[in-house]
């Protein structure tokens, strides 16, 4: 992992949400990030988690779909590494109370695990228990 997506998981953890803006003014000058499309993905990524935990979920989603945005340059879009990201994109949506974008976020989270030629049968599992908490 780059530093910059380390030190957004830090901030995170250590409930900085502010020095997130911080980071992002860095990694916009960071030329090694411009010229990485995948680890820009999980430097948005980890900012989209970051602004998630701080409550910012306007941004977050933001940061996440512009996150899936770059990976399905590269995936297919039931590539199972998009799990986590269609899942998190979910938990932003409920948090919206826009249930019908978090069942869809869901449902992407579970399809690319069941297509997999390895599924997670852990991940299945939470996942079905995301659907269900997409219900009003």
């Amino acid at each position: 992992n780059h530093p910059l997506v380390s030190l957004t998981r830090l901030m995170e953890e250590l409930g900085q949400y502010k020095m997130v803006d911080v980071l992002y003014d860095i990694f916009s000058e960071d030329e090694l990030m411009q010229r990485t499309p995948l680890l820009a993905a999980a430097f948005l990524h980890s900012l989209g988690g970051a602004y998630h935990s701080g409550g910012n979920q306007t941004k977050a989603l933001k940061y996440y779909q512009d996150c899936l945005s770059i990976y399905l340059q590269f995936l297919a879009p039931n590539d199972p590494s998009l799990s986590p990201t269609y899942n998190n994109m979910g938990f932003v949506y409920v948090a919206l109370k826009d249930y019908k974008n978090a069942l869809v976020s869901q449902q992407a989270a579970l399809e690319c695990q069941l297509q997999s030629n390895q599924p997670r049968v852990d991940s299945i599992i939470v996942y079905y228990k995301n659907i269900a908490s997409t219900q009003e």
